[in-house]
């Protein structure tokens, strides 16, 4: 008898999906999927999940790092990665809250597709489905159950980990806040008898990378391209007129020095700002290069210049890639490089700076 109880348990929980039923807490209740489809508002909150894609361009991204299919790795593109994976389906479903964030009620689904997860906030007076951001990529282990260890005002704490009976054991915590709309996983733990032995996830954020480049002919222009959140910035800056030498002055007028903008879409820039969290570029040793230079690190193609600087929680970080002598690039480096170039092709043919306009002009 006591077998046939084991098995109708083991049933239930299978059936549910989910790894509880009742915990609640003032603002916090774990709903099962029979919960969820009673709901009045069920049709629409799946209807607006289908239209989202199972994988973001940062997922994407890192698939193609760490490919070992040659057709993914080398000629798939970040785009054709989420379009194959398709939009999320019911089934992608591993967890479903609801909460009362200041006085207003939401549901957070939590899905997972091919180890990824993400979460999305539903307003149940609003009707309106938005998709939590992922600080970094947030993995799911398929062999463990997600467990709600507590909930605070707009904070959501989760953890997953493996069954006991494996001989090593280990829990991962998320984090998941309401109040700046995030889902991050914040510490990965081992269980040993003395307890949990974990590591805490650094924590860094990424507010914009820019490249310097800049060739030693007149007009001496130093051409600046940034990538933010939420816009692409070149900008040209020319040294001051009056220091020009009279022969120099006719391309130093006809130098374009417009700052030019262009608006871009939120994922792009996610992707770079996931790249540079999650491919390892913000561990690698980056004194890999050394060069011997007065000014900002560079590298040098023939005999202009062009570097990279990354702004960071951290401070600046400076990439060199190659100078006037060869360096040995690490591949990520070089991947980054790609990466930043094919967010200017989005957006602009026109991005690469004219240092050629002297020579056009002294062969008039």
């Amino acid at each position: 008898m006591k077998h046939i109880q084991l098995l109708f348990l083991v049933l239930l929980t299978a059936t549910n999906g989910f790894s509880q039923f009742n915990i609640e807490e003032e603002n916090c209740e774990v709903i099962s999927i029979g919960q969820f489809q009673e709901l009045e508002g069920f049709g629409d909150i799946i209807s607006k999940l289908k239209t989202e894609n199972r994988l973001t361009i940062s997922n994407a991204s890192a698939i193609k790092l760490v490919s070992s299919d040659s057709y993914v790795a080398f000629e798939q593109t970040p785009d054709s990665i989420v379009n194959q994976h398709g939009k999320i389906d019911a089934d992608d479903i591993e967890l479903i809250l609801q909460v009362t964030v200041n006085e207003n009620k939401y549901l957070i689904i939590v899905t997972l597709y091919s180890s990824f997860g993400h979460a999305f906030k539903y307003g149940l007076s609003q009707k309106n489905l938005e998709r939590i951001k992922n600080i970094g990529h947030v993995t799911l282990p398929r062999v463990g159950v997600i467990k709600v260890e507590g909930c605070n005002g707009p904070t959501v704490n989760l953890s997953v980990s493996n069954s006991p009976r494996e001989t090593n054991k280990w829990i991962k915590y998320y984090l998941l806040d309401l109040s700046y709309n995030t889902f991050t996983n914040t510490r990965n733990c081992r269980i040993t008898d003395a307890g949990e032995e974990c590591k805490e996830m650094e924590k860094v954020e990424i507010f914009g990378v820019y490249s310097s480049q800049s060739c030693p002919m007149p007009p001496f222009a130093k051409v600046e391209t940034e990538i933010s959140n939420n816009r692409i910035c070149i900008r040209n800056i020319l040294p001051p007129r009056h220091k020009m030498n009279e022969s120099h002055l006719e391309v130093y007028d006809l130098w374009d020095t417009t700052t030019k903008y262009r608006e871009i879409e939120k994922t792009d820039f996610d992707s770079i700002a996931n790249f540079i969290l999650n491919s390892g570029l913000l561990q690698i040793n980056f004194h890999y290069a050394n060069p011997e230079t007065d000014g900002p690190i560079a590298f040098k193609t023939g005999v202009c210049s062009y570097g990279y600087v990354i702004e960071t929680s951290w401070g600046e970080i400076e990439l060199p890639i190659s100078d006037n002598r060869d360096y040995n690039v690490p591949d990520i480096v070089s991947e980054f490089n790609g990466l930043f170039y094919d967010i200017l092709d989005k957006y602009f043919n026109e991005y690469e700076p004219e240092f050629d306009l002297y020579l056009k002009l002294r062969e008039k």
